[in-house]
């Protein structure tokens, strides 16, 4: 059974937390070594090769990649082949430098956002950063914030 599946006395009882105080310091340093930081995995960061090489995972590439084939084998000018296999390519470098320059400001983007919560330890109410946060802390969320 999941925790969310759980009464809340169940949880708190699983995890030794305090229902009206909180956790102890001691406590959340023993939580954040077991469980972990409160952040999500990083999701795999893609090459330049890569980047480049999903610009042609496009239907409409396709079939201008196959009528360029076909214009190069049957046809005795290969201008027209050439010109068209040139436009896609250029296309494709054009998208990976845009696709690129956007992941690296999202990356350092996500440098500068921080989001705060309102825990309750040692009996006191603190404000922590979502990250700081550890399985057992009491959260209290108010009206429009974001749920940690």
């Amino acid at each position: 059974m999941n925790d969310y599946q759980k009464s809340s006395d169940a949880v708190i009882a699983q995890y030794h937390t305090d229902a009206k105080k909180g956790l102890k310091v001691d406590q959340v340093i023993e939580h954040c070594r077991i469980y972990g930081a409160n952040i999500l995995p990083e999701a795999a960061s893609h090459s330049w090769l890569g980047i480049f090489l999903s610009q042609f995972q496009n239907p409409l590439i396709y079939i201008l990649l196959i009528a360029a084939l076909i214009i190069f084998f049957v046809s005795d000018d290969y201008h027209d082949a050439f010109i068209i296999s040139g436009v896609l390519f250029f296309n494709a470098i054009i998208g990976a430098i845009q696709e690129g320059r956007t992941h690296s400001m999202l990356a350092s983007l996500k440098r500068f956002i921080k989001t705060n919560s309102i825990v309750v330890r040692n009996g006191e109410k603190s404000v922590v950063e979502d990250t700081d946060l550890v399985v057992g802390d009491l959260i209290i969320l108010q009206e429009g914030q974001r749920v940690p």
